[in-house]
């Protein structure tokens, strides 16, 4: 099974197409992904490749993060959708 590609989207900024080998940490202030959002924590975010899926763990951001619409809370496994 090939690395899941994660589409990461900035207002204000070029959209990131993030090829996922390992688990990465996305925040402000981290060794990751770094974004310039003021609404980014400083490590908010980590995403882990698993079969079949991706991984989503909130790191106890200020502002939270949200999966289609619902406040993540605890680890939540993403799958592509089926078409």
């Amino acid at each position: 099974m090939s690395d899941p590609i994660v589409v990461v989207r900035q207002p204000n900024h070029g959209t990131l197409f993030v090829l996922l080998r390992e688990a990465l940490v996305i925040g402000r202030e981290c060794e990751g992904l770094q974004l310039t959002d003021p609404r980014i924590s400083r490590r908010h975010l980590e995403l882990e490749p698993l079969a079949g899926a991706v991984r989503l763990t909130e790191l106890g951001s200020t502002n939270g993060t949200q999966v289609h619409g619902r406040d993540l809370v605890g680890p939540v496994d993403l799958r592509p959708a089926r078409s």
